[in-house]
């Protein structure tokens, strides 16, 4: 399941949230995020561009890293949501198998009538 956020939707939302800042702050701010400096006029065009442009490269698992500390410093709903469901993780080991006979042969499932009832039928 926590593969299923696309790494845009990743670089999108964090862009938006460091994009609210003033256009002379986000350069360092990107600093302080671990992402690469740029010239300071680049931000004055585009806030949003400017934070996305230094995303680009990163994969999910940095991108994440961004989002977790742009989470600790800033409320940010729609970033927290994303994270919450890369948090998201299926059921391993014994209870899955368990469950959904996950390995091996499927059981033969078979009722067995006892009291003779109409459902017995």
């Amino acid at each position: 399941m926590g593969d299923a956020v696309k790494p845009e939707t990743l670089r999108s939302a964090i862009a938006s949230a460091v994009a609210e800042l003033k256009s002379y702050e986000v350069p360092a701010e990107c600093v302080r995020l671990g992402l690469a400096p740029g010239e300071g006029d680049e931000a004055f065009r585009s806030k949003f561009r400017y934070v996305l442009t230094r995303l680009r490269p990163l994969a999910v698992p940095e991108l994440t890293t961004v989002a977790r500390k742009v989470v600790d410093e800033y409320d940010v709903p729609e970033l927290e949501q994303i994270l919450a469901s890369l948090d998201m993780t299926g059921v391993d080991g014994e209870f899955k198998n368990l469950i959904f006979a996950a390995n091996g042969p499927k059981p033969d499932i078979v009722a067995s009538c006892t009291s003779g009832g109409s459902a017995c039928a």
